[in-house]
C-alpha cells in the first residue's frame, strides 16, 4: 500500500495509518527508555565518583550510593567534609525494620 493511500484512509482504530503511528511511537518510546537507563547509570557513577573524591578526606569510601549512604554515617561524613564543621552525633540504635521502612527501595 502506498503512503498516499495510507494518508487518505480514515485515522480510526485499526486503520493502517494509525497502526503505523502506534508502531513508530512504541519504537521511539523503547529507544528513549534505553537512553534514560544509560543516563541514570552514568549519573549514578559520576555522583559516586564525586562523593568518593570528598569522602577520601574522611578516610571513607562508597561503592553503592543506595546502600552506603543508607545508614547516614557516610552522608554525615560527606556533610562534615563539605561544610568544614564537625556535626554532633547522638547515639541511636535503628533496627533494620526501621531502616527499610524509611528508605525507598532501589529502582
Amino acid at each position: 500500500m502506498s503512503r498516499s493511500r495510507l494518508r487518505s484512509s480514515p485515522d480510526g482504530p485499526g486503520s493502517p495509518l494509525r497502526e503505523e503511528e502506534d508502531n513508530l511511537y512504541l519504537a521511539v518510546l523503547r529507544a528513549s527508555e534505553g537512553k534514560k537507563d544509560e543516563r541514570d547509570r552514568v549519573q549514578k557513577k559520576t555522583f559516586t565518583k564525586w562523593v568518593n573524591k570528598h569522602l577520601i578526606k574522611a578516610h571513607r569510601h562508597v561503592n553503592d550510593l543506595y546502600e552506603d549512604l543508607r545508614d547516614g554515617h557516610n552522608l554525615i561524613s560527606l556533610l562534615e567534609v563539605l561544610s568544614g564543621d564537625t556535626l554532633v552525633c547522638t547515639p541511636t540504635r535503628l533496627s533494620s525494620t526501621h531502616l527499610s521502612s524509611s528508605v525507598p527501595a532501589e529502582r
